[in-house]
């Protein structure tokens, strides 16, 4: 599978990729303490820990990634 996109931190990794479809926001969607998505997201349960995330964009406001 190929993603075309915007880099946000730079570096190379391999690794385990969650892919969600639908905007995400680090306010909101996920659970800080576990990396589990919570109950407002569509793939809730799922672990983000240790994984690199693939979204099509982010919402929110501009602190929500510095929450995380």
């Amino acid at each position: 599978m190929i993603f075309k996109g915007r880099v946000v931190n730079g570096g190379s990794t391999c690794g385990e990729a969650v892919v969600v479809n639908v905007p995400f926001s680090f306010m909101g969607d996920i659970d800080p303490l576990t990396g589990i998505l919570a109950k407002v997201h569509p793939m809730e349960g799922t672990s983000l820990a240790g994984k690199m995330l693939v979204c099509p964009t982010g919402k929110g406001a501009m602190i929500s990634p510095y929450v995380a």
